[in-house]
């Protein structure tokens, strides 16, 4: 048993006809039709009789009229309980980013932060995905959107989706270096911090290859590596999107993944707050 399927043998009811259900519930006729039928075939009963002028309760859909609308009204006060619970919530919260700003929309989550978190105040920043890990540890931060999957079992972690990661080459190389995949090895690389999960999916690269390409460079934040491949300093990995400017060419080879998590301290994972906001990164990735 469903509630929507109660709320539309209500309806079906009210309005002695699926296509006047339909049109108050705003659904397709098809939709309520199959409604009460799975209603009727999960328990075995007829609600309806089907007249030429309409549909009318049957004597058992009559004697189960009472419990479903019962069973609205039960909701209907669960519902306005849980969202002046909701409207209660208040206080600083502080949230943390490091995936790149394609992967998630910022402006969506402030609109939908401010429509059912009225009460939270949100201190937003942006860091390295390892950082962002000792900063919740050292409760500098209550919550971090980070790269990775697999943390240490003090996280209590939630993944959302999978960015596609690039090797990204300044433009400006064309014809100066040999910018082919079996030649990555003779390029000035800029790498990320030693923590950060874009440097491991990299390593993993250079082990498969057998190759130890030059260091030029070691910057944390994506914005900062892509600003330098863009200036010409070396070749990075970069997200799929990020990687989008008229002065970076794409490696023509297979994207390689990088799972994004939401994450914070396990023993935090229930406060109302946390649990709240996971709900709305959760519906928004």
């Amino acid at each position: 048993m469903k509630l929507p399927h109660i709320r539309t043998f209500v309806t079906v009811a009210d309005q002695s006809s699926i296509t006047g259900a339909a049109r108050k519930l705003s659904l397709a006729p098809s939709t309520v039709s199959a409604h009460i039928a799975a209603l009727e075939n999960e328990y075995g009963i007829q609600l309806f009789l089907r007249l030429h002028n309409g549909l009318r309760l049957t004597e058992t859909g009559r004697s189960l009229m009472a419990q479903a609308e019962e069973i609205l009204d039960a909701a209907a006060v669960f519902e306005a309980q849980a969202r002046s619970y909701r409207a209660q919530l208040t206080g600083q919260f502080r949230l943390a980013l490091s995936i790149a700003e394609p992967l998630f929309d910022l402006a969506a989550f402030l609109h939908h932060l401010d429509c059912h978190l009225p009460g939270v105040e949100l201190q937003l920043s942006r860091d390295e995905s390892a950082r962002i890990l000792e900063s919740l540890e050292q409760d500098k931060l209550d919550m971090g959107i980070v790269y990775g999957a697999d943390f240490d079992p003090r996280f209590f972690s939630m993944p959302l989706r999978r960015a596609e990661l690039v090797i990204a080459l300044p433009r400006s190389w064309h014809g100066k270096h040999d910018s082919a995949r079996k030649s990555l090895g003779n390029l000035p690389w800029i790498n990320t911090g030693a923590a950060c999960p874009f440097q491991q999916i990299i390593d993993k690269l250079f082990a498969q290859f057998n190759i130890d390409p030059p260091q030029v460079l070691r910057a944390d934040d994506s914005q900062t590596r892509r600003q330098l491949v863009v200036a010409g300093f070396g070749a990075s990995l970069l997200e799929r999107r990020e990687a989008v400017h008229p002065d970076i060419v794409i490696l023509d080879s297979t994207p390689l993944p990088c799972s994004y998590s939401l994450v914070t301290l396990a023993h935090r994972q229930f406060d109302p707050v946390i649990r709240a906001l996971s709900a709305l990164v959760e519906n928004l990735a």
